[in-house]
């Protein structure tokens, strides 16, 4: 893990420049270490530690030790300053105390900064003889790796303090605000500089966040400001190194920052060093209030080799202030907005430390000014302040300007300044000029105003009243998109109202809903025809189309996945005579009573072919059903079917035809193409083969037409065949000849239209609309045979054979079980009621 790679190699630092036992580098910082108390004074202001993110010349540092009441160990305290790799410190910047000792125990260690200091380490080691000196000479022997040491242990306590904040904000949200984990991941992702795995966010909502505090160490992101506050390497080879290393592919060029990069090799720095008394141990500082709590990665050693913990303090250097800036420089703040969020990027040490402190909204307008308290809260994205209050909102006479001011440290801060405006500035909202609302579809409008961030809510209701669907974002502060479902709104005059933070009032604008817009993308002819072919979107509007003086009624209309296809038919007989690629102009009559111009283009002859043979490969369909089909006029939709075309003297056949079949409505569209349902014989002859549940689906039915296209020019649709839809019958009761009933039990009864016994369909029973029983009787006078007219084909009568029923008790005749197939033959058209 990224962080533990950094500690590790603190520890390696340490061990190869101090000690000759390799440490267990590898193993997490997760060992409660002791605590100091630390504080840092200067002109006469003291701060605690959390609040001091570098040290100057000077400063006053006091360090105490928080050790418990029963210590058994006595420890020896040495604050050391440092001031570069190849510079040893002097002795006098090492001073010690012993820490079971007054006056250490009662007020530790008070030194001032010295000149020329850069870095400030505390060492804790187990009184021994001669501890104090070994140190000294350890720090001033092998100086390059203890200023190395600081700067890790520096910068991991920063990227620490960055994942412990990610990981508290995510600990906190309960059931309630998972729905917003993606936004509050996103928001921490960029306030922290993390890497979050957005791949988490498609886990089960219990796993999710579990899967973002995977891998915790991988999420931290290099930050330039936080590297900025510990020193690099200062001069020398191994400045050239750090940036050599940082660029090697292994090391992602760089991605995670130079000065990580220079860390993996800063063993090969430094020669190793042998002591017999004492061995290094790193500890990363957690600065809370005036405490740090020192955290460790290996059990200390009281017995030789004793271990002497490391930790660093502040780097003593130039104060730089994090380079905050806003999100939305452009956008304008709701002063009525409580909590008001002002979003801000470019500083995670703002969000994970206290050391910006003191912060406010100072807000001016005129000769007034006002300080507001904020806070940082990385959930939400940037510092959070309650609603500005009306002294400070001012009137509506102008935008107020707002800036964040507080503290770094010791020094002045002032960050991204902000603008502020009120509900009743926000306003002037209009409908951008090329947006419209089409009745039955999802329609997206565009709004222009002012204020947008004072927009509290937007809702609608079409002409009836109805409460209308509606989503919107607030886009820019001058742009809201809205997103409105008018799928069942009829035409009219739509309500939006718009709810404004602070103002009762809301804001009302009238939108027309448009009848839903038609298309017509372009017309065609074809050379002798008397028909014409209308392709757009919502054609079903259509009432006439004009060409000339000829006029053309719609015919059936085609939904497919490239718009509709309208057939139109001319009106008279008379079709006059057009010739091949010229244009006419068309005129286009809605059933609304509005006119449409176009162009009607006359393409090249149609193809023609004609129906030569057509066979049903009727199946008995077993228990389930109990009827078989004959001859080649209906099929069942798992019956296949296979035709033979001809084509005509202007057609020739080609591995690029095409053969549409359709039902007649044109609910039900699929091509049948070379090698997939057609077989080219020759240039003048088509085989086609398809099962209609296949090609078509289970729910099609009804008659089913086809149609020739070759290279993208259709032909005349023509009959094929009619589909039909059976009932699950199960038993057949015809009684006894010449006497009695008849009776049929199954399920979907209701595709039969008419049941009872004999050839004439005028004397058969009419089965009720929507029948959902599971039988049926008919009076069987005189005849033996149960017939049937079916739903999807009213013109024919189908009936039983007399020899295959099952008669009643003491009948004559077979008697087949029951639930067993029976036979039903096709008979002869049906015939009209006398």
């Amino acid at each position: 893990m990224f962080r533990e790679s950094i500690l590790a190699t603190a520890a390696v630092v340490l061990a190869s420049a101090c000690a000759p036992a390799v440490l267990a580098g590898g193993a997490a910082f997760d060992l409660a270490g002791p605590k100091l108390a630390v504080t840092v004074s200067r002109g006469g202001v003291t701060l605690p530690i959390d609040e001091v993110p570098s040290l100057a010349e000077h400063d006053v540092l006091k360090v105490q030790p928080d050790l418990p009441s029963d210590q058994s160990t006595h420890f020896v305290l040495v604050l050391a300053f440092l001031r570069g790799s190849t510079n040893p410190p002097p002795h006098e910047w090492f001073h010690a105390c012993q820490t079971w000792q007054s006056p250490c125990a009662r007020t530790g260690l008070t030194v001032e900064v010295p000149v020329g200091a850069q870095q400030t380490l505390v060492l804790l080691a187990p009184s021994t003889p001669g501890d104090v000196r070994t140190m000294i000479d350890a720090v001033t022997g092998r100086p390059g790796a203890f200023v190395r040491a600081a700067q890790i242990l520096r910068q991991a306590g920063l990227e620490r303090s960055r994942l412990d904040t990610y990981l508290a904000a995510l600990g906190v949200m309960d059931e309630g605000e998972r729905a917003r984990l993606g936004e509050t991941t996103r928001l921490l992702a960029r306030s922290l500089a993390l890497k979050v795995d957005n791949a988490c966010l498609e886990d089960l909502p219990e796993a999710q966040v579990a899967c973002l505090m995977r891998g915790q160490d991988s999420l931290v992101l290099n930050d330039g400001h936080s590297a900025s506050l510990v020193d690099n390497l200062t001069s020398g080879p191994s400045a050239d190194l750090a940036l050599v290393a940082a660029n090697t592919p292994a090391l992602g060029g760089g991605y995670y920052g130079p000065y990580v990069a220079s860390l993996l090799n800063v063993g090969k720095l430094v020669s190793r060093m042998r002591s017999v008394q004492f061995q290094y141990l790193p500890a990363v500082a957690d600065a809370h209030d005036d405490r740090l709590a020192l955290t460790l990665n290996s059990p200390p050693s009281f017995h030789e080799p004793y271990s002497v913990l490391v930790a660093a303090l502040p780097s003593v250097t130039t104060a730089q202030p994090p380079p905050m800036r806003a999100v939305s420089p452009e956008m304008h703040y709701c002063a009525d907005r409580d909590p008001l969020v002002f979003a801000i990027d470019g500083a995670p040490l703002a969000f994970s430390t206290r050391y910006l402190h003191d912060v406010r909204l100072h807000v001016e307008q005129g000769g007034s000014a006002q300080d507001i308290a904020v806070r940082a809260d990385a959930a939400r994205g940037g510092f959070v302040a309650a609603r500005v209050a009306p002294a400070a909102a001012g009137d509506a006479g102008g935008v107020l300007r707002a800036r964040l001011r507080g503290k770094w440290g010791f020094d002045e801060f002032r960050g991204p300044s902000f603008d502020l405006v009120t509900a009743d500035q926000a306003g002037g909202w209009t409908v951008a000029s090329d947006d419209g609302l089409v009745a039955g579809r999802d329609n997206l409008v565009h709004l222009k105003g002012a204020g947008s961030d004072c927009i509290a809510s937007i809702t609608a209701a079409d002409p009836g009243g109805a409460t209308v669907p509606v989503q919107w974002t607030a886009t820019a502060d001058d742009a809201i998109e809205v997103h409105l479902s008018l799928q069942h709104a009829r035409p009219g005059e739509l309500k939006l109202r718009m709810s404004r933070l602070g103002s009762a009032q809301p804001l009302t604008l009238d939108l027309p809903i448009a009848q839903d817009v038609i298309r017509v993308r372009s017309i065609a002819f074809s050379p002798g025809d008397a028909a014409a072919v209308v392709r757009g979107t919502h054609l079903e509007q259509i009432r006439a189309v004009q060409v000339d003086h000829q006029e053309f009624v719609p015919g059936a209309l085609l939904h497919g996945a490239e718009g509709d296809e309208l057939d139109l038919t001319a009106a008279e007989a008379d079709v006059r005579a057009l010739a091949p690629m010229t244009a006419r102009a068309a005129r286009v009559s809605l059933r609304d009573g509005r006119r449409l111009d176009s162009t009607a283009v006359v393409e090249t002859a149609r193809p023609g072919a004609s129906l030569l043979d057509k066979t049903v490969d009727h199946v008995a369909h077993g228990e389930r059903l109990g009827i078989r089909l004959d001859g080649n006029e209906v099929a069942a939709a798992d019956e296949p079917v296979r035709f033979a075309l001809h084509a005509d003297a202007r057609t020739q056949f080609n591995l690029d035809s095409v053969v549409d079949v359709a039902s007649a409505d044109g609910q039900f569209f699929a091509p049948l193409t070379i090698g997939h349902g057609l077989v080219l014989e020759n240039s003048q002859t088509l085989v086609g083969s398809f099962t209609p549940r296949s090609l078509l689906g289970p729910l099609a039915f009804g008659p089913l037409r086809f149609r020739v296209d070759n290279g993208g020019v259709p032909g005349e649709w023509q009959d094929l065949i009619r589909l039909v839809r059976l009932p699950e019958l199960l038993d057949i009761d015809c009684g006894e000849t010449g006497a009695g009933s008849v009776r049929v039990s199954g399920h979907d009864l209701y595709l039969l239209a008419r049941f009872g016994s004999g050839n004439d369909a005028a004397r058969l029973a009419e089965v009720p609309e929507g029948f959902t029983g599971s039988s049926l009787s008919a009076p069987a006078p005189g005849a033996a045979a149960v017939s049937f007219v079916l739903i999807d084909d009213p013109a024919h009568v189908h009936h039983l054979e007399p020899t295959a029923c099952r008669r009643a008790a003491g009948g004559a005749g077979n008697s087949p079980p029951r639930h067993q197939s029976k036979s039903l033959s096709r008979s002869q058209p049906a015939q009209e009621s006398p």
